[in-house]
């Protein structure tokens, strides 16, 4: 990740008002890289006054993916992100 402290600090507070909470906050900023991926997600905001967190969940998901913060992931029986990426020794 390396985006501005400004550009991080616009997009908390966009997201404490649509939904105050800490893992919906930090799971978007997860799937961020750049302002630019920031820009999107307040671009977004800024057009859609009644996004849901929700909403916001996909897009951030979306960004990931074409980011290609997915490629070393899978998802395993339970529906949870595991790291396909093998430690060597």
């Amino acid at each position: 990740m390396s985006f501005s402290k400004e550009k991080k600090r616009e997009l908390i507070q966009k997201l404490r008002k649509i939904f105050d909470d800490k893992e919906f906050i930090l799971g978007v900023l997860c799937d961020l890289e750049s302002d630019n991926d920031i820009d999107t997600i307040l671009k977004y905001i800024e057009q859609n006054k009644n996004a849901k967190s929700e909403d916001i969940i996909l897009l951030s998901l979306q960004i990931a993916e074409l980011n290609n913060n997915f490629d070393d992931l899978i998802v395993d029986d339970f529906g949870t992100f595991q790291n396909n990426i093998e430690i060597k020794k």
